[in-house]
């Protein structure tokens, strides 16, 4: 059993946000927790999420705020990793939706592969922007033969700072020790820093 920890930032999108949160309830895989980072939020977003804090519509998922005077979301999500008590950690971004069976397939393929594999990415498409329709595998030139596999290709860019590209916060599903092992999300950029044996697999630019 996973018991998936989702880290959702946010500053200022507490409409946007509960259509996040939704999403991440209606998940077919149950979710260990749900904690949202409130950025120095002044729009009401605590209101926001204090619904689903009282009585979420899965009795099982513990909803939680965390607030934070504004200082980015690389320490929002810092903070998010390390309140969390999942041993797996997703990340979705506060405007951004999942699809129900997202964390079902990561699961699926996390058990599949688990002696090679501590990090799933999933593919994923902006689907409100003309400029941008190229999903994040197909910018990078990824060929899956099925939906599911190993890509040798996300470690090389993963230790070559280059993943930013091809793996968006809202896709990945990481084990908890990588996260909690490493320096954190620099609040300069988006690249997730690691040190020791993990760094030669996940140093990962999850944005």
């Amino acid at each position: 059993m996973f018991h998936i920890s989702v880290i959702i930032p946010t500053h200022n999108r507490a409409s946007l946000l509960q259509n996040a949160i939704e999403s991440v309830l209606k998940q077919t895989y149950p979710i260990h927790e749900i904690l949202v980072v409130d950025d120095g939020s002044t729009d009401g977003t605590k209101d926001a999420v204090a619904k689903y804090e009282k009585g979420s519509a899965h009795a099982k998922t513990q909803v939680r705020y965390i607030f934070q005077r504004q200082q980015g979301v690389a320490v929002a999500r810092n903070n998010g990793i390390a309140t969390s008590t999942g041993d797996w950690i997703a990340f979705l971004d506060s405007d951004d939706l999942w699809l129900p069976e997202k964390l079902e397939w990561q699961v699926r393929a996390l058990t599949e592969f688990a002696a090679v594999s501590a990090a799933c990415a999933t593919d994923s498409r902006y689907t409100n922007n003309p400029h941008l329709t190229k999903s994040a595998f197909e910018q990078i030139g990824a060929q899956c033969e099925s939906q599911m596999g190993v890509f040798p290709e996300f470690a090389r860019r993963i230790t070559s700072h280059a993943l930013s590209t091809c793996m968006r916060s809202g896709s990945a599903n990481t084990r908890e020790w990588i996260l909690k092992s490493g320096r954190g999300f620099s609040s300069d950029c988006t690249i997730f820093t690691l040190d020791g044996p993990a760094s030669s697999f996940l140093r990962a630019g999850l944005r």
